[in-house]
């Protein structure tokens, strides 16, 4: 039984440890990107007949590139379908040897013998969307001295590799972005002489890349938006622009502005934008500063994201026209120091005309502050300015409330929270203010523990003479007591 108990534990260690391993290896392989997806030498493919030993090709190179060729047509177990004048090319020796340490290629010879060119074809699957990949392959030119052309397409990317008379081993790339899961691959011959490609080592890469896209702004005549560069599937922000004369009515995908075209900045992308400005006539929106401190500086906004720096009253206009009934909404986007802002008149639609009636009122503000004593140490004490404005001391010392009060506002200073153990109260704390900063409010802290009055115990002796004295009295009133009833 101990055996058969060991024995079970034993095999129960491997089996855990084979599984870790197996773990192990698997998540090193998972991080060992960008791997290719597939790589295609063609060592697969086979052909039944002879078509021309010891062909001698890449003619330009030194040595030449010697081959035998078969047909018809290829068959291959890894899914390429071939069309026309496709041969299945073998490698010699004698010559040298093809690339790659590569055994067989494919000769896609132009159009002849009542066949098309050569071509073929493979669908690439289980693609990643919003990735990006690329197809590589390598060719050299057959045994004519003769320029010529590897046509590669890849989804809707198309590509040539001219190849000139005679030449040696050459590549060609083309990368895409990967907008559905599956995708057609095609390479071909692309020339317009009798000299043809040989193809072999085509690979599939995952780039390990997300897919990135231009989103382009043409202003027509506004200031310039640089274009942005967006990820796959995210978001482009609105381009700001401006025209003096006219207004902006937004950014659309044709340049006639044809209806429906209007750009949607929450559309997703996934492909190369370009966007149109168009203006039409427009109106402005002004109107007045009053109060405002000199050397102080005002910021105003409008809803279309205009700013405007004010840095003495008078009459503003925002810089950036706006469409007929198009919404304005004036507001402080940083107030003065020292100073409160406020709008009125700020908000509506345009109304044909320009807005010049928006009011912006500064009136100067002023702080509450004051002294607090008597806090026991690592005690603390919330105090509050009408009701609110809640500000916590941890010692004794000045303290001023953050929110300050124009001028004829009321103030009231309480204690919101007392410390444990002690009373505070607050004198000077109310009243209004009168074109200056209140200074002198008072906050005095004081202890809450009774203080217990405790009496001496009488000595013995005392206790003596307590208890005579009541004898004594209890006496007299009884002697009392019988004179009066004689």
């Amino acid at each position: 039984m101990q055996r058969n108990g060991v024995f079970a534990l034993v095999r129960r260690l491997w089996l855990r440890g084979i599984l870790g391993l197996s773990v192990a290896l698997s998540c090193l392989a998972v991080q060992a990107q960008p791997s290719p997806e597939f790589t295609e030498n063609f060592g697969t493919c086979t052909a039944s007949t002879l078509r021309a030993p010891n062909v001698g090709t890449a003619r330009g190179s030194s040595p030449w590139i010697f081959l035998t060729l078969y047909q018809p047509l290829p068959t291959c177990t890894t899914g390429w379908t071939f069309q026309g004048n496709a041969f299945l090319a073998e490698s010699n020796s004698g010559g040298a040897p093809f690339p790659g340490g590569a055994t067989k290629a494919m000769w896609l010879n132009e159009p002849g013998e009542g066949r098309p060119r050569g071509s073929m074809t493979r669908t690439v699957s289980n693609l990643v969307i919003g990735q990006r990949y690329e197809v590589s392959a390598q060719a050299w030119t057959d045994d004519v001295d003769a320029p010529t052309a590897l046509g590669v397409k890849f989804g809707d990317i198309e590509a040539s590799l001219s190849m000139a008379a005679g030449s040696g081993v050459q590549s060609i790339k083309v990368s895409l972005c990967a907008l559905q899961d599956t995708l057609p691959l095609e390479l071909h011959e692309n020339g317009a002489t009798a000299s043809s490609p040989i193809v072999t080592n085509v690979v599939l890469r995952d780039l390990q890349e997300p897919c990135q896209f231009t989103v382009t702004f043409v202003s027509n005549g506004g200031t310039a938006v640089a274009p942005q560069t967006v990820a796959y599937n995210d978001q482009a922000t609105t381009g700001t622009t401006t025209n003096g004369s006219q207004a902006f009515a937004g950014w659309y995908t044709d340049p006639s502005f044809a209806q429906g075209t209007l750009y949607n900045f929450a559309t997703p992308v996934t492909q190369d934008v370009t966007l149109y400005a168009q203006w039409v006539p427009g109106f402005s929106v002004g109107g007045e500063v009053i109060g405002l401190n000199a050397g102080s500086t005002l910021q105003l906004m409008n809803s279309n994201g205009d700013l405007l720096s004010m840095t003495a009253a008078g009459n503003f206009v925002f810089p950036s026209q706006l469409a007929d009934n198009a919404a304005y909404s004036v507001s402080v986007s940083s107030q003065p120091p020292g100073q409160r802002c406020e709008v009125t008149r700020g908000n509506g639609n345009i109304p044909g005309d320009n807005v010049t009636n928006v009011l912006v009122t500064c009136r100067s503000i002023y702080t509450v502050s004051g002294t607090l004593t008597g806090l026991a140490a690592n005690a603390s004490v919330m105090l509050q300015n009408n009701a609110g404005d809640n500000l916590t001391m941890n010692a004794d010392g000045g303290f001023i409330f953050s929110e300050p009060l124009l001028d004829g506002a009321s103030y009231v200073v309480t204690v919101g929270t007392q410390p444990q153990g002690q009373r505070c109260e607050v004198t000077r704390g109310t009243g209004s203010i009168n074109a200056a900063n209140v200074t002198n409010v008072l906050v005095t802290c004081a202890s809450t523990a009774v203080v217990a009055i405790i009496a001496p115990v009488p000595s013995l002796s005392a206790w003596g003479l307590i208890m005579l004295s009541a004898v004594l009295a209890f006496v007299t009133i009884v002697r009392s007591s019988r004179t009066r009833m004689n």
